[in-house]
């Protein structure tokens, strides 16, 4: 009964690499969409390492796509900005630290920050491995093609995209400028994210509570009685499965907290005292920035969902309604 996301206690890696910005005389710094899957990562070779990446000063272009990644895998916000343009740093700068930190999650493809290594692999070819806790993601670089002082690197992530970095030469050395062709500037870049994060909690949410139901309807099914807590359906020590711990949830979901989202379980009674079966909410952990709408799954099984500005949906509010996914383009 356990999904694969309930099996491995680290949060799901973004497939896309996408919209990522910073000003530069007028026109924003941007970043497009990557995929990236760490399971082909973790099958490519290791390699000699290389040098360590030099100061923008002395960096060519590869060099400073080198030393930008490994910034952004450590998360290392003050470093990754000595590789963008002067108004792109001050841009980068002045947003809180925890936007700072998104948009290098987004450059580095990882959730956590971790270290970055990079090596030639079996053909020469540069690539820098990032690696992290959670997972692992792979960089390989092309050789730049370099215009006096515009030099533009194809850059390959582990899922097979290619995206060519922009660089402009400076008397500082080289600088990062553009990823991509879409444009769009830091605070609306920011804002975007934290809405599509939003969004995508609300979809977790209700996939979850859909988990949930099944979980509660497999322990009835096993035990022949309803679960006090969702508590009991949490993982059980090796061989020990009882009505108690019935290996039928992650702790996540049985902790009734994941995901930026809060649930609950309650079993419905009839007139004659039996209980008869149950029901189960869901609601944002913190209002418009972990969600906004909440959800409730009545006893009958259908879905109901309502902004409540944080208070519990009930089977009053209107039916679910499925919405398509917002295009990844």
């Amino acid at each position: 009964m356990m999904r694969p996301s309930d099996r491995i206690p680290t949060p799901a890696l973004a497939t896309l690499w996408r919209h990522i910005a910073w000003l530069v005389v007028g026109v924003t710094l941007v970043f497009g969409p990557w995929a990236v899957r760490p399971a082909d990562a973790s099958r490519q070779q290791k390699g000699s390492t290389l040098a360590p990446a030099q100061p923008p000063s002395e960096a060519e272009p590869r060099q400073t796509i080198i030393a930008a990644l490994e910034a952004a895998c450590s998360q290392n916000a003050q470093e990754f900005s000595r590789y963008l343009l002067a108004d792109s740093q001050r841009s980068f700068s002045a947003l809180p630290e925890d936007q700072q930190k998104t948009l290098l999650k987004r450059f580095s493809l990882t959730s956590l920050p971790g270290h970055a290594q990079p090596f030639l692999d079996t053909k020469g070819q540069t690539v820098v491995r990032c690696s992290t806790p959670a997972e692992t993601v792979l960089y390989r670089l092309d050789t730049p093609q370099v215009d006096h002082n515009v030099a533009f690197l194809p850059v390959t992530v582990s899922g097979g995209e290619k995206t060519n970095f922009g660089m402009v030469r400076q008397p500082g050395g080289w600088r990062l400028f553009s990823l991509g062709l879409l444009v769009i500037n830091v605070p609306a870049l920011v804002e975007q994210w934290e809405e599509a994060a939003l969004q995508a909690n609300e979809r977790t949410a209700i996939a979850d509570l859909v988990f949930i139901e099944q979980a509660i309807k497999s322990y009835h099914e096993s035990f022949g009685r309803w679960p006090d807590s969702l508590e009991q359906l949490g993982p059980a020590p090796p061989n020990d499965v009882s009505p108690e711990r019935a290996q039928l949830l992650s702790d996540r979901l049985a902790s009734g907290t994941t995901d930026g989202y809060r649930f609950r379980y309650l079993v419905v009674t009839g007139t004659n005292g039996q209980i008869e079966g149950f029901e189960l909410g869901a609601v944002p952990e913190t209002y418009g920035k972990t969600g906004r709408r909440s959800f409730f799954l009545d006893a009958q099984g259908k879905l109901h969902a309502a902004d409540k500005d944080g208070a519990p949906a009930t089977d009053d509010d209107p039916l679910y309604t499925p919405q398509p996914e917002p295009s990844s383009q």
